[in-house]
Protein backbone atom coordinates (compact mmCIF):
# COMPACT_ATOMS: atom_id res chain seq x y z
CA UNK A 1 0.00 0.00 0.00
CA UNK A 2 1.38 3.61 -0.90
CA UNK A 3 2.17 5.77 1.59
CA UNK A 4 0.04 8.80 0.39
CA UNK A 5 1.02 11.42 2.64
CA UNK A 6 4.63 10.49 1.28
CA UNK A 7 3.19 10.93 -2.09
CA UNK A 8 1.88 13.64 -1.79
CA UNK A 9 5.02 15.58 -0.32
CA UNK A 10 7.13 14.44 -3.34
CA UNK A 11 4.37 15.60 -5.53
CA UNK A 12 4.44 18.60 -3.87
CA UNK A 13 7.79 18.77 -4.56
CA UNK A 14 7.88 18.70 -8.03
CA UNK A 15 5.33 21.12 -8.19
CA UNK A 16 7.22 23.51 -6.08
CA UNK A 17 9.98 22.88 -8.24
CA UNK A 18 8.49 23.64 -11.46
CA UNK A 19 8.29 27.20 -9.91
CA UNK A 20 11.29 28.24 -10.48
CA UNK A 21 11.31 30.61 -13.52
CA UNK A 22 12.17 34.42 -14.30
CA UNK A 23 8.15 35.11 -14.28
CA UNK A 24 8.47 33.99 -10.31
CA UNK A 25 10.97 36.00 -9.74
CA UNK A 26 14.26 33.83 -10.03
CA UNK A 27 17.60 34.39 -12.32
CA UNK A 28 16.59 31.63 -14.79
CA UNK A 29 13.85 29.05 -15.78
CA UNK A 30 14.17 25.55 -15.17
CA UNK A 31 12.99 23.70 -18.14
CA UNK A 32 12.49 20.18 -16.86
CA UNK A 33 11.62 18.50 -13.75
CA UNK A 34 11.86 14.72 -13.11
CA UNK A 35 11.24 12.64 -10.08
CA UNK A 36 14.24 9.58 -9.86
CA UNK A 37 17.37 9.21 -10.77
CA UNK A 38 18.26 10.79 -14.08
CA UNK A 39 21.95 11.38 -15.67
CA UNK A 40 22.62 14.39 -17.56
CA UNK A 41 22.33 12.88 -20.73
CA UNK A 42 18.64 12.13 -19.92
CA UNK A 43 18.03 15.86 -19.40
CA UNK A 44 19.42 18.18 -21.94
CA UNK A 45 16.77 20.19 -21.64
CA UNK A 46 18.66 22.46 -18.90
CA UNK A 47 18.78 23.75 -16.36
CA UNK A 48 17.29 20.73 -14.89
CA UNK A 49 16.06 19.80 -11.66
CA UNK A 50 15.15 15.58 -10.28
CA UNK A 51 14.64 14.62 -7.11
CA UNK A 52 14.46 11.22 -5.87
CA UNK A 53 13.31 9.77 -1.66
CA UNK A 54 16.28 8.08 -0.99
CA UNK A 55 15.60 7.32 3.07
CA UNK A 56 12.72 7.38 5.16
CA UNK A 57 13.22 7.23 8.65
CA UNK A 58 11.05 7.38 12.05
CA UNK A 59 12.09 9.66 14.51
CA UNK A 60 10.71 12.77 17.06
CA UNK A 61 10.23 16.73 15.72
CA UNK A 62 10.04 19.54 18.05
CA UNK A 63 7.54 19.58 20.91
CA UNK A 64 7.91 15.59 21.09
CA UNK A 65 5.88 14.70 18.28
CA UNK A 66 6.29 11.66 16.55
CA UNK A 67 6.62 11.30 12.97
CA UNK A 68 8.97 10.41 9.68
CA UNK A 69 11.85 12.03 8.00
CA UNK A 70 11.68 11.89 4.38
CA UNK A 71 15.75 12.03 2.96
CA UNK A 72 15.32 13.63 -0.47
CA UNK A 73 18.09 14.17 -2.81
CA UNK A 74 17.46 17.37 -5.27
CA UNK A 75 19.60 17.34 -7.91
CA UNK A 76 20.40 20.31 -10.63
CA UNK A 77 22.26 20.03 -14.15
CA UNK A 78 23.30 23.41 -15.66
CA UNK A 79 25.37 24.15 -18.51
CA UNK A 80 28.25 26.69 -17.57
CA UNK A 81 31.22 28.48 -19.30
CA UNK A 82 34.74 27.68 -17.50
CA UNK A 83 35.75 29.87 -14.76
CA UNK A 84 31.54 30.98 -14.74
CA UNK A 85 29.59 29.46 -12.96
CA UNK A 86 27.11 32.41 -12.39
CA UNK A 87 23.73 29.79 -13.16
CA UNK A 88 24.72 26.90 -11.57
CA UNK A 89 24.92 29.17 -8.26
CA UNK A 90 21.51 30.63 -9.70
CA UNK A 91 20.20 27.16 -9.56
CA UNK A 92 21.40 26.25 -6.16
CA UNK A 93 20.19 29.77 -4.69
CA UNK A 94 16.78 28.87 -6.51
CA UNK A 95 16.03 25.81 -5.44
CA UNK A 96 17.00 26.72 -1.65
CA UNK A 97 14.53 29.85 -1.87
CA UNK A 98 11.93 27.75 -3.21
CA UNK A 99 11.76 25.40 -0.62
CA UNK A 100 11.82 27.24 2.39
CA UNK A 101 9.50 29.92 0.77
CA UNK A 102 5.65 29.32 2.51
CA UNK A 103 3.93 30.82 -0.43
CA UNK A 104 5.94 28.05 -2.99
CA UNK A 105 5.91 24.92 -0.53
CA UNK A 106 3.83 24.06 2.47
CA UNK A 107 6.22 22.12 4.35
CA UNK A 108 8.91 24.25 4.69
CA UNK A 109 8.54 24.43 8.05
CA UNK A 110 9.44 20.99 8.55
CA UNK A 111 12.16 21.21 5.56
CA UNK A 112 15.61 21.23 6.66
CA UNK A 113 18.51 21.39 4.29
CA UNK A 114 21.44 19.38 5.05
CA UNK A 115 24.12 19.61 2.44
CA UNK A 116 25.16 20.41 -1.08
CA UNK A 117 27.47 18.36 -3.60
CA UNK A 118 28.38 20.84 -6.27
CA UNK A 119 30.79 20.13 -9.83
CA UNK A 120 31.58 23.31 -11.58
CA UNK A 121 32.95 21.69 -14.72
CA UNK A 122 36.48 22.16 -16.21
CA UNK A 123 38.05 23.18 -19.23
CA UNK A 124 36.17 20.97 -21.17
CA UNK A 125 33.37 19.97 -19.06
CA UNK A 126 30.40 22.67 -19.93
CA UNK A 127 28.20 20.83 -16.93
CA UNK A 128 27.73 21.81 -13.62
CA UNK A 129 25.79 19.76 -10.94
CA UNK A 130 24.71 19.95 -7.45
CA UNK A 131 23.05 17.63 -5.41
CA UNK A 132 21.37 19.07 -2.28
CA UNK A 133 20.31 16.71 0.54
CA UNK A 134 16.54 17.62 2.17
CA UNK A 135 14.71 16.39 4.70
CA UNK A 136 11.21 16.80 5.26
CA UNK A 137 9.60 15.61 8.88
CA UNK A 138 5.78 14.79 8.66
CA UNK A 139 3.24 13.62 11.71
CA UNK A 140 2.02 10.33 10.43
CA UNK A 141 -1.03 8.50 11.68
CA UNK A 142 0.35 4.82 12.40
CA UNK A 143 -2.80 3.54 11.74
CA UNK A 144 -2.53 3.97 8.71
CA UNK A 145 0.16 4.57 5.64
Amino acid sequence: MADSQREARLDALKTCLQGITTGNGYALTVNEVRRGIHFEDDMSNRPALGFTNTKIRRGEFAGGVSGKYLEILIYGYVDVQPGDYDKLDDLIQAVEQRIMTAAAWSYYEWTDIKDYTVYEGGAHDQLGYFDMKVEVFYHHDWASP
